[in-house]
């Protein structure tokens, strides 16, 4: 799982567009306590088994994915937890959970735990590898992607090895490397499949080359792949100039857009200020935003930051929220996000930071 920040580095150079004031959004309306702001299809949880909820916490991950997955993978955790000690399913469900709520701290005791019970429990390695990069120890992440060599395909290892040394220090050789492997790669499942191309459009963007980036995708039906992976995708392109395409394309795929996820709110609302099309998008997002903060949402504090970096210019929350997501999340791009912030003096400044390409 890639969550990541960049977006806010990398698109104000590439794209030319000026910092100014968004459009005015709406006024927003909180609601009261016992007031239903979102209703759902409703999904039996008949007593799944924990492979089943990790499924289900799979394609919550999804760009029209339902909030009803998340809830019934909690409740299925719950359960397991009631009847007892918690088995290495159970618990890497636990570890996923928490990871998505951005407890990397507890997410990796869980983890510790279930390698203690069955060291070679794969998912368990890669799951603690991200954890251990979005905690900025990637020395650590390295000895657990090295645990599943000749456990898998080696191929799927070294993407986690690659991806790790990469978030240390990035480097064209590192790049070139894992792209050398993957080409001999016999890969056949398709998660696998998208996470090396993810991995590899990640490093090209990173090196400031987006039509690589765009070039790695090209093979993989976005419109329902991992969110992270339709981000990396969005950025791509609008690094290159083409934010008319990203509106179009997500528009196009998007069922519910008051359900959106945030990362692809947020990136609609870029394209669309970008275009000067419209404001329905920005005004979208304006409202998520009001919520998140009044709701003190510590998990969405990066997103926060870059709103009040592109959309809405605010030097002061920029920084209180980058600040606060430094406080749960500390990877490379977590810390670029805070120096970027840090940084910006007034919106000139901000600009002239990234055009030195620091």
């Amino acid at each position: 799982m890639r969550k990541k920040w960049r977006l806010v580095i990398c698109f104000i150079v590439s794209s030319g567009t000026a910092l100014g004031n968004s459009a005015n959004s709406k006024e927003v309306h909180y609601p009261e306590d016992d007031k239903i702001i979102a209703e759902w299809a409703v999904i039996k949880n008949e007593n799944l088994t924990a492979k089943q909820a990790i499924d289900l916490l799979d394609k919550a991950a999804k760009l029209n994915s339902s909030a009803i997955f998340e809830i019934h993978a909690k409740q299925t955790l719950e359960q397991l937890e009631n009847m007892g000690t918690l088995e290495p399913d159970a618990l890497f469900l636990k570890a996923k959970l928490l990871q998505r709520e951005h407890q990397f701290t507890d997410s990796k005791a869980t983890l510790t735990q279930l390698l203690e019970f069955s060291p070679n429990y794969v998912g368990a390695h890669l799951l603690m590898a991200s954890v251990l990069i979005n905690q900025g120890n990637y020395n650590e992440a390295a000895l657990h992607c090295q645990r599943i060599v000749g456990q898998v395909n080696y191929v799927i290892a070294m993407t986690c090895l690659f991806e790790t040394k990469f978030e240390k220090q990035p480097s064209d050789k590192l790049y070139r490397q894992l792209l050398k492997i993957s080409r001999l790669s016999n890969l056949t499942a398709s998660d696998f499949i998208q996470w090396n191309a993810e991995v590899l459009a990640y490093m090209a963007y990173t090196l400031n080359q987006p039509l690589l980036a765009i070039k790695h995708l090209a093979n993989i039906n976005l419109e329902f792949a991992p969110i992270s992976l339709i981000a990396l995708w969005a950025d791509a392109h609008m690094a290159i100039g083409d934010s008319a395409k990203v509106l179009c394309q997500l528009e196009e795929w998007i069922h519910h857009p008051e359900n959106v996820d945030d990362a692809i709110l947020l990136r609609l609302a870029l394209a669309e200020k970008s275009t000067r099309t419209s404001h329905k998008w920005q005004g979208l997002l304006a409202q998520r935003v009001q919520h998140r903060e009044w709701r003190d949402d510590f998990q969405h504090a990066g997103q926060l930051a870059q709103y009040y970096m592109l959309i809405k210019p605010n030097k002061q929350k920029a920084q209180k929220f980058a600040r606060k997501n430094w406080q749960y999340a500390k990877s490379a791009e977590d810390r670029r996000l805070l120096e970027t912030a840090e940084k910006w003096e007034s919106r000139g400044s901000l600009q002239t930071v990234q055009n030195k390409g620091e």
